[in-house]
């Protein structure tokens, strides 16, 4: 059973899970109000473990289970990547598997202020010849392999890991957002090759993926909450009511605007009342989006079959239609009770989400990659390996400091 936690500025998505390598099955699945955290880091501690403590009681509530241990989904400044070159001499002999492994565990040593939080084999290679997929069995003098370490600053993490057990929960692994969103989508790119875009209230995370493995991401500084703070400001209305306008009445694409059906909201403030129309509030959030996808452009040239969008934002109606009008890619919004279907090997047997949309990609794509993990034998998580054991690290601290 795995208990696994989408961390981001305004809520969480709480999943408890059985997976397994044929099937998962859906025991809880809480969102919840985040207090106490902006943009990956605690910035009030008393607050967050009060936030993740009603988060973790109503899942074992919904679950019927005890949750002891947590994997956390995070994005934030301080996760980078390194790249490195290692060789094996051959002389001549096959290539085991445990040739392969052995190289894998030294690549994944962490130094003193960050952990390995995931590692790629970019390309194997052998006597200076061409790139080969799976060297297991060959021959050769040398063996060459260019490895993508992505690591976390230790910092953060701790002050995270310290919050959970502090409501006496363990931080069992962490799992960074911008490349688990790969394993959400593998179905609607043949060749693996897509561009994600993950837009959440405060931060919008892009990843490049080639042959399933993700090249390059990025994070901006742009969500769905300037959205509702321009609908905020522009026509006076107070925040929380800007955000439930946008959630009921909101398009990307201004449809329909000045006819029959542009009706005028109204909204209470104090003893006055404010009027806006439909038109308005969708040119607003029409205005946004345009910006959001200049910046975006920006920053990356969308590339492979399609691109992919998700998060809360990415719920908009017509906002598929906003990006295709200014991004020459075919433009997909998932919905992962259909094409969930159609992974051999990586689905969901039963569910409880009443509806698995793009809202949910960071956690499908998180079930599919522990699925995944849980079939290949010889590879290990991060809090398997004694030489970057990052459990190991916390609870050494954490003595320390009791």
């Amino acid at each position: 059973m795995f208990t696994i936690l989408d961390i981001g500025n305004s809520k969480t998505h709480c999943i408890v899970a059985n997976i397994n390598f044929d099937s998962s099955e859906i025991l809880s699945s809480i969102i919840h109000k985040t207090v106490g955290f902006s943009n990956g880091y605690v910035v009030d501690m008393n607050l967050f473990k009060e936030s993740m403590y009603d988060i973790i009681f109503k899942a074992e509530q919904e679950s019927k289970s005890v949750i002891n241990e947590v994997i956390i989904i995070l994005n934030g400044p301080y996760i980078s990547e390194d790249q490195i070159s290692a060789k094996i001499i051959l002389k001549d002999t096959p290539i085991k598997q445990e040739d392969l492994s052995k190289i894998l565990e030294k690549s994944r040593l962490s130094s003193k202020d960050s952990i390995i939080i995931h590692s790629d084999v970019m390309q194997y290679q052998i006597d200076d010849g061409i790139s080969i997929n799976n060297p297991v069995g060959m021959i050769g003098q040398e063996l060459k392999i260019r490895i993508r370490n992505i690591k976390s600053k230790f910092t953060p993490v701790q002050n995270i890991s310290i919050c959970f057990n502090d409501i006496n929960v363990a931080v069992k692994d962490i799992l960074f957002g911008n490349y688990i969103l790969g394993y959400s989508y593998k179905t609607y790119s043949e060749n693996g090759n897509f561009t994600a875009i993950d837009i959440g209230s405060h931060l919008t995370k892009i990843s490049i993926f080639e042959n399933g493995i993700m090249q390059k991401h990025l994070t901006l500084p742009y969500g769905g909450d300037f959205i509702t703070n321009e609908i905020s400001h522009s026509t006076k209305i107070p925040k929380s009511q800007a955000e439930r306008i946008k959630i009921m009445y909101g398009s990307a694409i201004n449809i329909g605007a000045y006819s029959d059906d542009d009706n005028i909201l109204t909204t209470s403030l104090e003893n006055d009342s404010i009027q806006v129309s439909k038109s308005r509030i969708n040119n607003i959030i029409s205005s946004q989006i345009n910006q959001m996808i200049e910046l975006i452009r920006n920053e990356i040239v969308p590339q492979g079959d399609c691109l992919i969008l998700s998060g809360g934002t990415a719920l908009l109606p017509h906002i598929t239609d906003k990006f295709q009008e200014n991004i020459d890619i075919n433009v997909i919004l998932p919905n992962f009770k259909q094409t969930n279907k159609d992974f051999s090997r990586n689905r969901l047997s039963k569910t409880r989400f009443a509806n698995l949309n793009a809202q949910n990609a960071m956690i499908i794509g998180a079930i599919n990659f522990l699925q995944l993990k849980s079939g290949m034998s010889g590879v290990k998580n991060n809090y398997d390996n004694k030489k970057n054991s990052f459990i190991k690290k916390i609870l050494l601290w954490v003595n320390k400091r009791k």
